[in-house]
């Protein structure tokens, strides 16, 4: 099981949700709104998983990936 998990969307309601969800299961997990964002807090701390939308304004997760 991941013990620390990322999780990056632009649309509130589905950060909020996914938030809520994992927390409730015990797991720790950081949020955020942005693929920079994402880029930045990735390069802080490691992750055990990220879940990651796609299609964000600015950078988008196919750029994060990469």
């Amino acid at each position: 099981m991941a013990n620390k998990v990322l999780i990056v969307d632009d649309d509130d309601a589905v950060l909020t949700m996914l938030y809520k969800v994992i927390k409730s299961n015990g797991i720790e997990a950081d949020t955020c709104s942005s693929g920079e964002t994402a880029l930045e807090l990735t390069a802080k701390q490691s992750y055990d998983l990220i879940l990651l939308d796609i299609n964000m304004q600015g950078i988008d997760g196919f750029a994060v990936i990469e």
